[in-house]
């Protein structure tokens, strides 16, 4: 598991973005490559998602699904943490979610949509944490960064509303939730208007 950022200027656009990937072995010989996996068009300046799922011997791509509204947000509550989660949502994929009802029920319903979930976490994705006898709801919040401290897997978060007060929490490292799913992004190309 790893986020790779990187900055490209002085590119003649449009261009295509694509992540080769090398796992086992070394850096001058791998043992498996993973080639043209995630690719996306990029057409100005933006922000190109371009997750990928991968085993030592196989890697995958999220399945883009059905796609919501581009203009509204469909939580008309904003101090809910599925407003915040929508919003980003959008940031990553262009629209609001095609999927409704309590956060901990969207790892179910955005399958529903043809978007893929998994147990396993990756920058770039939303965070879905099960209802529990303390919160019927459950809770959503989006993953900026993953890792691993002390051997314990840890998310770097970005929700609202943890204190039922609508607040948000901002780049905060919490150790991964027992039974959290995480909403995938498929490759994908983000316009940035100037």
């Amino acid at each position: 598991m790893a986020k790779v950022s990187r900055t490209l200027s002085g590119i003649a656009l449009p261009t295509t973005i694509k992540l080769n990937i090398g796992c086992g072995g070394s850096a001058e010989k791998w043992r498996y490559t993973f080639d043209r996996v995630g690719e996306v068009k990029a057409t100005g300046p933006g922000t190109a998602f371009i997750n990928l799922g991968c085993t030592t011997t196989s890697c995958t791509k999220a399945s883009k699904g059905q796609a919501g509204s581009t203009t509204r947000n469909p939580v008309t509550d904003s101090k809910q943490c599925t407003s915040r989660a929508s919003d980003f949502w959008k940031q990553m994929t262009g629209s609001y979610p095609a999927w409704s009802g309590d956060a901990g029920y969207w790892d179910d319903n955005a399958p529903s949509k043809g978007w893929t979930h998994r147990a396993w976490p990756e920058p770039d994705s939303l965070m879905v944490t099960q209802p529990t006898r303390s919160n019927s709801a459950g809770h959503v919040g989006y993953v900026a960064d993953v890792r691993v401290s002390n051997g314990t897997t840890q998310v770097k978060i970005y929700d609202r509303n943890t204190d039922f007060k609508g607040t948000d929490r901002n780049g905060v490292w919490l150790n991964l939730p027992a039974g959290a799913r995480f909403i995938r992004v498929p490759p994908r190309f983000t316009q940035h208007n100037r």
